[in-house]
């Protein structure tokens, strides 16, 4: 009289009753493996939201700022600026004027040079001469002619200093000014202000940001659908399910609630990614309700055929942790690697060899997420740049992915259900071949199988056509073996009842 779930252990449930009993408790067990596996609930919750969160740090930075105003000033070298004089007879007038009136300027008279052609060689020599970090910028050569009452001088400058130019006009102006003014204090300083970035300029590195978002959004998404198959793959092999399906379990209501008990795992986090996108303003996500809607549609076409794609690859695997890893390196290369090496041969102008790589590509799910939303996030900047008019549900930009994601799900779903329910295709085999035909067996098998005897097509007739309330304990309908790779039927359309 153990109570189990709410229900005696003596109480014999059937119909609708025993469906639901048996679908509230594969979500119960479910919900018991998540609790003991934090793996997959953190891959499936915790570790996209984390991701999500750091591609917007990582697309913020890509985002130049526009560039600040830089003082010239700071990027005067410490050492003495060289001075050469015209003539050896002037007595480098500029120089000991320059040193007197500007205080923090050291000056070095060069009485080597007497013409400009020996102070430029005097100053390539030095240049070589002296460590990266205490080359000079620039030097003043004293004009010919110069005097206490009229000084003049020109300027050499090291043309990978392109701002010591300033700064020397800067620290000339200074001289005169305190010359004249008699004040000490005064200075003339020189600040770089950088035009800003044009519009074109601007809308091409938000495109470029947006893309790199995108492309790190994908990360968390593509490792999902490897999630979903860990679980069904420890089942097989652990046979747990065929337990199951011994018990009284129904192949369809597994599925279903299995898928159903995913979808609503998946739907939570994709709750979760758009809230993020309309929290931290990526207009180009959730900005209008075509680009809300686009977004909407290609997570959750993704959802479902990712979910699709991991139960039919859970028939291919023995190792639980070796299909998941499989399953996320193919997910990562297509979903994470592809679209940028396609985006970039698009920027390249590789526009046909990259629209037919789209189209075949885009069988694998992955893919088409990564690209539909690197294309999504990529459309306000060259609507602005005037690309192109499309909106985000155009086929050249998610059209095509939605279509290619919503056609993939069935089939994937199609090719799971052909594994477990085999019965389904080889009903279909038998109305080809014929009503006595049996399930995989082959011509000469089927031609000496004969009639059925008249006690089997009675048992059968009893068993098919009992109620809920008949006396039979277990029944057995329609059984069929066929062994594999050979397709010689072992047994064929086995129908019995065991009575209490």
């Amino acid at each position: 009289d153990k109570a189990l779930g709410g229900l005696a252990c003596r109480e014999r449930l059937e119909g609708a009753a025993l469906y639901r009993a048996q679908a509230a408790a594969l979500c119960a067990k479910r919900l018991q493996h998540v609790r003991r596996d934090w793996c997959a609930l953190l891959l499936q919750v915790v570790l996209p939201v984390v991701l999500i969160l750091a591609a917007f740090a990582l697309g913020d930075l890509a985002r130049a700022p526009e560039l600040p105003a830089l003082p010239l000033w700071e990027y005067e070298t410490e050492s003495a600026v060289p001075v050469g004089p015209w003539g050896t007879g002037h007595g480098g007038v500029y120089g000991e004027y320059l040193s007197a009136a500007l205080d923090g300027v050291a000056v070095r008279d060069v009485a080597v040079a007497d013409n400009a052609t020996a102070f430029d060689g005097f100053l390539l020599g030095d240049h070589y001469a002296r460590r990266v970090g205490d080359r000079q910028r620039h030097a003043y050569f004293e004009a010919e002619g110069s005097t206490e009452e009229a000084r003049a001088a020109g300027v050499f400058f090291n043309t990978s200093s392109p701002h010591s130019v300033a700064v020397a006009l800067c620290q000339s102006a200074s001289v005169l000014w305190r010359a004249g003014a008699g004040d000490a204090g005064k200075q003339v300083l020189a600040t770089s202000h950088p035009l800003p970035f044009s519009g074109f300029f601007k809308r091409r590195l938000d495109g470029w940001a947006a893309m790199t978002t995108a492309i790190f959004v994908l990360i968390p998404f593509v490792f999902i659908p490897a999630s979903y198959l860990t679980f069904l793959v420890r089942e097989r092999v652990g046979k747990v399910k065929h337990v199951q399906v011994v018990s009284g379990l129904r192949l369809a209501l597994y599925w279903g609630t299995n898928f159903a008990f995913d979808a609503a795992a998946y739907a939570v986090t994709m709750l979760l990614a758009v809230g993020l996108f309309s929290a931290f303003g990526k207009d180009e996500y959730t900005g209008s309700g075509e680009a809300l809607c686009a977004t909407l549609l290609l997570l959750a076409c993704f959802g479902l055929t990712g979910i699709a794609s991991a139960y039919l690859g859970s028939f291919y695997c023995e190792n639980a942790t070796v299909g998941q890893n499989a399953m996320m390196m193919v997910n990562f290369v297509c979903g994470f690697g592809l679209p940028v090496v396609v985006t970039i041969m698009e920027s390249m102008r590789y526009e046909d060899a990259t629209r037919v790589m789209r189209f075949v590509l885009r069988v694998v799910p992955s893919y088409c997420l990564g690209d539909g939303l690197v294309h999504v996030a990529m459309l306000p900047a060259q609507r602005d740049m005037g690309i192109t008019g499309d909106g985000p549900l155009s086929l050249d930009v998610a059209g095509w992915d939605v279509v290619y994601l919503a056609v993939a799900f069935p089939v994937y779903l199609l090719a799971a259900v052909a594994h477990d329910f085999p019965e389904v295709f080889c009903a279909f085999w038998r109305r080809r071949g014929g009503a006595d035909a049996g399930a995989g067996a082959t011509a000469s098998d089927r031609s000496a199988a004969g009639s059925p005897d008249a006690d089997v097509l009675a048992e059968e007739c009893a068993v098919m056509g009992q109620t809920p309330g008949d006396a039979h304990v277990v029944s057995v309908r329609k059984l069929w073996k066929a062994y594999a790779g050979a397709g010689k039927a072992a047994v064929r359309n086995v129908t019995f009842g065991i009575g209490a």
